[in-house]
């Protein structure tokens, strides 16, 4: 397995390129990502991260689960606002 995964986080016509570790959970990910697009961090809870071309709903990244079984280098991710017409993509707590 890689040491680092690179994607690109999409947030409207802004672009994130990062690095995640594949044992890193992939709320540290939507979290590094509020921050990076300038959003309040408490909101971060309103907000969900899915591979670009996605249809809503669908291709929604779990984010209490690691980063590395979801994601592959080079993946295009949407960070989103989380709406009634999307299930909670979370098992849990984050």
């Amino acid at each position: 397995m890689a040491d680092q995964i690179q994607v690109i986080v999409y947030h409207g016509d802004r672009a994130f390129p990062t690095v995640v570790r594949p044992d890193e959970r992939a709320d540290e990910l939507l979290l590094r990502s509020v921050y990076h697009f300038g959003i309040d961090p408490e909101e971060k809870g309103d907000f969900l991260l899915r591979h670009r071309g996605a249809r809503r709903g669908e291709g929604n990244v779990i984010l209490d689960h690691p980063a590395g079984d979801q994601l592959r280098d080079g993946d295009l991710l949407e960070l989103d606002r989380d709406t009634p017409d999307v299930h909670h993509i979370s098992t849990g707590h984050y």
